[in-house]
């Protein structure tokens, strides 16, 4: 099954995801390489993520939500990079 094929909501949640992804590492400073090594995960997931085409792992997510909060990321700073509340 395409990810067009996904029921709405599904899509839905992998566009705000790719958003919010891209927003965090721009908001770190960080190119898909340094944000894929510092996540341990390859620059093709990375990219992956941010281009919609996969959903992070629950793992993943953990990590990446971990690394905002250590950079003290709130949802304003997050705003400025693209992610809307």
């Amino acid at each position: 099954m395409s990810v067009a094929e996904w029921p709405a909501n599904n899509r839905s949640r992998l566009a705000h995801s790719s958003i919010r992804v891209r927003a965090i590492r721009r908001a770190l400073g960080m190119t898909q390489r340094d944000f894929s090594f510092y996540l341990r995960v390859s620059v093709n997931t990375v990219s992956a993520w941010e281009n919609g085409k996969t959903l992070p792992s629950p793992l993943a997510e953990q990590a990446i939500r971990n690394v905002a909060a250590e950079h003290g990321l709130d949802l304003r700073t997050l705003q400025r990079f693209g992610v809307a509340g």
